[in-house]
């Protein structure tokens, strides 16, 4: 729920299933639209402002009742409520973390939609902040580059990565509080992290965690869980949705050994090995890692290379042998950091013994030992970073 992306374009089946901007009929009471702010696979995300106070804006998340997916909107609403109760309070008070989520602040029900209504938060996702994909050609062979954002990278590098790490924490805080709610977010992304950042002052200002579409009560786990973003989840999920599929019976109890904060902590350490690897790392296809050049920097571009976790269809069991591979073994991730091209690694990270230590304690093979974000929050390569 962001107050300014890039431009989405509604196509016929769009304009069909959710109203044009202009359709004063769909839209939640005592609002206009004001633009498309998102478009998901089960709803659209407007930015809508108030009629009466046009100061007021909301994002306003609609899921048409006539979908399949209204289902869906409802699961969501109870997941929010479980956050913050019917006055927008939150459930678990005083918790530092409940500023780091996108609010729910209302919801609306008339003939056509279901609508949830949210804060508007300034900033970009963090995988818009962090570079650009761009399609090409190379010696004939079609690649994708990962074009480093100068301006992002020069703020959260700066000072010994002092914003990256204030990133980290905030990201911390909204997890335990999450966990603390007894929910899972279970689709923990760079593209459901909104970041205002401020480049003049090279300061974070904010962070919020968004869409919790995915999420559901711990408690539930065995029942809701599903695959959603699979590069970004750990093993354990994926070999689960395997077994399902494969109707084999006598499937584990998942409650007995996976721990609330299990799965979106391991989201948290891919998300924070994409960060400083500089290459999403789903992606399938060749591509190059380019910082550009700049006035203060020479051009500096990697060998020919692929996500980490990318693969062709994105079929779980060869991502399962990725994690292996790259992540699960003795050493694995200081072999890894140990291949990269430093000069493109965000802050230099790659090298760093505390930020190797953290990811480890993330990655943590065995669910039950990964360390939880309340933990993770006094560990050494955070040190005490301050708002």
């Amino acid at each position: 729920m962001v107050a300014a992306v890039e431009s989405v374009v509604l196509d016929e089946s769009d304009l069909k299933a959710y109203g044009a901007l202009s359709n004063a009929n769909r839209c939640p009471r005592g609002f206009r639209k004001v633009s498309v702010l998102g478009k998901g696979g089960c709803a659209i995300v407007w930015l809508c402002q108030s009629i009466d106070d046009p100061k007021i804006q909301v994002a306003a998340k609609q899921f048409p009742k006539s979908s399949v997916f209204i289902d869906s909107g409802r699961d969501e609403l109870r997941q929010n409520l479980q956050m913050f109760d019917a006055n927008g309070d939150p459930v678990v008070r005083d918790h530092r973390g409940s500023q780091h989520i996108c609010q729910l602040v209302g919801h609306q029900e008339d003939k056509m939609d279901l609508w949830l209504l949210f804060t508007a938060c300034p900033g970009r996702p963090l995988s818009k902040l962090l570079c650009q994909t761009q399609g090409g050609f190379v010696h004939g062979e079609r690649i994708y580059d990962a074009i480093q954002n100068e301006e992002t990278y020069g703020v959260l590098q700066a000072r010994n990565c002092r914003q990256l790490k204030l990133i980290i924490k905030m990201l911390l805080e909204a997890l335990d509080f999450i966990h603390e709610c007894g929910v899972v977010h279970c689709d923990f992304k760079p593209e459901n992290i909104i970041v205002d950042l401020d480049a003049a002052t090279q300061t974070v200002s904010s962070l919020k965690v968004i869409d919790f579409g995915s999420s559901f009560d711990f408690q539930d786990i065995n029942l809701k869980l599903d695959i959603t973003t699979p590069e970004y989840l750990p093993p354990e999920v994926l070999e689960h949705n395997q077994d399902l599929k494969s109707n084999m019976g006598n499937l584990r109890n998942l409650l007995e050994y996976v721990s609330p904060w299990s799965i979106d902590i391991w989201s948290l350490g891919i998300i924070l090995l994409e960060c400083v690897l500089s290459y999403p790392i789903w992606m399938a296809y060749k591509g190059r890692i380019i910082r550009p050049c700049s006035a203060k920097t020479e051009r500096v571009e990697s060998a020919i290379v692929t996500g980490l976790l990318g693969v062709t269809g994105r079929v779980p069991k060869k991502i399962i042998k990725l994690q292996q591979q790259h992540l699960l073994g003795q050493n694995s991730i200081a072999n890894l950091m140990a291949r990269q091209q430093t000069a493109l690694c965000l802050g230099s990270l790659n090298k760093d013994s505390g930020f190797q230590s953290f990811i480890q304690s993330a990655l943590e093979g065995n669910p039950k030992q990964r360390t939880a974000p309340h933990d993770l929050l006094s560990h050494a390569f955070i040190g005490d970073v301050a708002r």
